[in-house]
């Protein structure tokens, strides 16, 4: 081969090389703000360590984007969550919560059903689900010894 046909190589795998689908376009970038104030607890891949998986489809303090909002800003200081209001605008904020959504739906996650039984040290409670319409518990009525109702 001459140098005209490796010319010509070298031109065609470049162009191949470039029309290419970058396989790491795949991945989604974790931002530098998630790097430095969460992965230490929630995992440089979101699954836990000190504190809960983010892309377990279970959230302990709301499920709605507002929820992780202001789970962030405000923090859960009694459960080890601080609070990065201070430290993050609410634009950076709101691009953790689109992150953690994007790395959540990637995941295939989830929400786990509700258990039927629960169990607690003095008693064990049937759980029986007549909507999942109510984001705020209101009221609770006890019709007899055995039921409590929740609205």
């Amino acid at each position: 081969m001459n140098n005209l046909h490796y010319g010509l190589i070298a031109v065609v795998l470049a162009t191949v090389l470039k029309c290419a689908p970058d396989q790491g376009s795949q991945q989604i970038a974790i931002p530098e703000n998630y790097s430095n104030l969460c992965a230490t607890c929630h995992g440089e891949d979101l699954k836990g360590g000190l504190a809960q998986s983010l892309i377990d489809g279970s959230w302990q303090f709301g499920a709605r984007d507002s929820d992780l909002f202001r789970s962030i800003k405000f923090g859960h200081p009694q459960f080890g969550m601080p609070s990065w209001g201070a430290v993050l605008e609410d634009q950076q904020i709101r691009d953790l919560v689109t992150f953690i959504r994007s790395r959540e739906d990637k995941s295939g996650a989830v929400r786990p059903p509700l258990p039927e039984v629960l169990e607690t040290l003095d008693y064990q409670v049937k759980v029986e689900t007549l909507t999942e319409e109510i984001e705020t518990p209101w009221g609770i009525a006890f019709p007899d010894e055995n039921t409590v109702l929740v609205t």
